[in-house]
């Protein structure tokens, strides 16, 4: 099922209005499952064994999950052109759906981090 996971962001009714004129479905969620695997999450089987009571992440994420690319592009390019700031956008795979948020979170920024210091 096509589906947008939405963490940390201020913005979550404009992204979901946003998806919805796409039908797809985007969703908040609540820091209690940062502990949770992104497969989980995004299958909505969150057990929520371990919940995350830690300091939060301070960037905004979207994780796309089976989302076709051409919708993916779409969605960005209209929360561009809304200006709403999205700080990291990620995409399911095989790899990551075993890691909880805050790996990916950690990726993330290292990821940034290695980019920019080839600038």
């Amino acid at each position: 099922m096509e589906k947008i996971l939405i963490f940390q962001s201020p913005h979550v009714s404009e992204i979901k209005r946003a998806a919805s004129a796409l039908r797809l479905k985007a969703e908040a969620v609540a820091p209690i499952y940062f502990k949770e695997t992104l497969g989980e999450i995004c299958r909505g089987r969150a057990l929520c064994g371990e919940e995350y009571a830690g300091e939060l992440p301070d960037k905004s994420l979207l994780l796309f999950c089976d989302v076709q690319e051409k919708k993916m592009d779409k969605i960005l390019a209209i929360l561009r052109k809304r200006g709403i700031p999205i700080d990291y956008k990620a995409i399911l795979t095989p790899t990551n759906s075993r890691w909880n948020v805050l790996r990916l979170y950690f990726e993330m920024e290292r990821e940034e981090r290695a980019w920019s210091s080839l600038q």
